[in-house]
């Protein structure tokens, strides 16, 4: 015989009604059932665990032994099911993220969605795409916020909309014009993200496609470096609008005009098509997919026809 949380119960009622007949009641099962329960559980403590005086029951010493053991127990068990309404809203959310959107998108987001949902804690890696999805594929990250390409099966996602890039140089960087083809751009000293970045990948799709190549002189993980590098003069670089838009109001910068390349990245919150989603994570999905807009508070989220599948 294995004791089970329901002998436990069927012993506290005991105890604190004093009878079986009563402790049957308390519990709406028949006074039989209650005769049993402690029969098993003294069956195996080896001893009585009440003495029987007419018709109430006294707890034995061996009872009380008993009770201390089952007490925090029962106690524990009646505080989760307490709880066990609000256990959604505080699961915790783990979010992958790429630089640009961690650094000029998400924080906005997360700050909204903790004071609509702040029993639900949020973290964030702020990682390559590439880790991002890989991230989310094992199960360590519950949403991806990605730039770049969106990703297929086995995910879905949906659109947060795009972010412009800007080609800058310092004022003083020797060009002719500031009008550039894409052939000409290749010639000059390019300061690019990694390759396998949103931002590098973007740019080398389009000059594979049109038959041309870059060959950065400086290649770097971190946007500030080459923004410095560009601020020097040592070469032309490629960076999100929301990194030099004040370098290019203070002219410490100029913008370049390449009229054949697409200068925008765009941005997808990214999730495993067979996740449960918790009416929070449900939320900040829908949060996050209107990023260009001002902050709003969170509201009920249902999988709308234009989420990718």
């Amino acid at each position: 015989m294995d004791m089970t949380f329901r002998h436990l119960e069927i012993f506290e009622a005991v105890v604190e009604t004093g009878s079986f007949t009563k402790a049957a009641k308390k519990l709406f099962i028949t006074q039989s059932a209650v005769s049993h329960a402690v029969h098993d559980l003294e069956e195996m403590t080896g001893g009585p665990l009440f003495d029987r005086l007419g018709k109430s029951v006294r707890i034995t010493k061996t009872g009380e032994l008993l009770l201390q053991e089952a007490e925090p127990i029962l106690t524990a068990s009646k505080a989760l099911e307490a709880r066990l309404h609000t256990l959604e809203k505080n699961a915790p959310i783990h979010i992958a993220c790429n630089i640009t959107i961690a650094n000029f998108y998400l924080p906005a987001r997360l700050q909204a969605f903790s004071k609509a949902f702040p029993c639900t804690s949020a973290s964030v890696d702020v990682i390559p795409a590439a880790t991002a999805i890989e991230s989310l594929q094992r199960g360590k990250s519950d949403l991806a916020l990605v730039e770049g390409t969106v990703p297929q099966e086995p995910f879905s996602s949906k659109d947060m909309g795009a972010y412009a890039l800007k080609a800058v140089c310092a004022p003083d960087y020797p060009l002719k014009e500031r009008q550039l083809t894409l052939p000409q751009l290749c010639k000059e000293k390019l300061l690019l993200r990694e390759a396998g970045s949103a931002i590098r990948d973007t740019l080398d799709s389009q000059l594979y496609l049109a038959g041309c190549k870059a060959y950065p002189a400086w290649c770097s993980v971190n946007d500030s470096a080459l923004l410095a590098a560009a601020r020097a003069a040592l070469g032309i670089a490629i960076l999100p609008e929301a990194y030099v838009s004040e370098e290019l109001k203070k002219q410490h910068l100029v913008e370049l005009s390449i009229p054949d390349l697409v200068l925008e990245n765009r941005m997808y919150a990214v999730w495993h098509r067979d996740k449960y989603l918790t009416k929070p994570l449900r939320a900040l999905i829908e949060m996050c997919a209107d990023i260009h807009q001002p902050s709003k508070k969170a509201r009920s989220f249902a999988p709308s026809p234009s989420a990718t599948k």
